[in-house]
């Protein structure tokens, strides 16, 4: 509780949850945040499938364009973050909230680690959450920024299929198998080949062969 918001007190982006104060004078202990109007972005993207067929005013918050200025909120967080250096751990739409103006910004920093003399953070005793993970941090608990730009390809997953879970065929136990060896997500059939190679850059079994987030947010741009 008391990390996480030592390391948010920080934190000066417009993609990342403001941390505005923290109440320690009486257990329960308090943290006070900016308030996002529209909660998280799995539950917003949920709420609104159903405009997709839809002509409206409200079907413009599911456009193309809205819904890629999504990713891009969270692409321009994440380079944030690496710029500290922190590694988020967590990186998923559920951590992500979205503001009464539509700018998404990333929050939940309980699994963050700030990054100091290595390249990477290793922890194998706590409980991560699988289908957003890379193989190396499956595989040797190995947390690095390429391994958050993995997670950063699951969640252009749940934008662009507004909320569906990862592996939906699949065991948690049969998705820890499928990556460790080698494997990586099937995208739906619909999806645009050039949505399909985005994702596939951020999936890469090398860490070092994944794209770069400078590169991520030159393509959405």
């Amino acid at each position: 509780f008391f990390m996480e918001a030592q390391l948010m007190k920080d934190f000066d982006h417009e993609n990342i949850v403001k941390l505005l104060g923290v109440c320690s004078k009486d257990e329960p202990y308090f943290v006070v945040m900016e308030y996002m109007l529209h909660g998280d972005l799995r539950s917003y993207l949920l709420s609104r499938r159903h405009l997709v067929s839809e002509s409206s005013d409200e079907s413009l918050d599911v456009s193309p364009q809205a819904i890629t200025k999504m990713a891009m909120d969270v692409a321009q967080g994440l380079n944030y973050l690496m710029s500290i250096p922190c590694v988020h751990r967590d990186l998923a739409c559920r951590n992500c909230l979205v503001h009464e103006s539509g700018l998404v910004k990333i929050g939940d920093f309980g699994l963050t680690e700030k990054m100091f003399s290595s390249y990477y953070v290793r922890c194998i005793s706590r409980k991560f959450p699988i289908r957003w993970m890379a193989p190396e941090s499956l595989k040797d608990g190995v947390f690095s920024s390429a391994s958050d730009i993995w997670s950063y390809g699951i969640l252009v997953y749940e934008i662009f299929t507004f909320g569906s879970i990862p592996y939906q065929d699949k065991t948690n136990e049969e998705v820890v198998r499928h990556v460790k060896d080698g494997h990586t997500m099937q995208l739906p059939d619909a999806c645009p080949q050039d949505l399909k190679d985005f994702c596939k850059s951020c999936w890469e079994y090398d860490p070092g062969d994944r794209q770069s987030i400078q590169i991520i947010i030159d393509s959405l741009e």
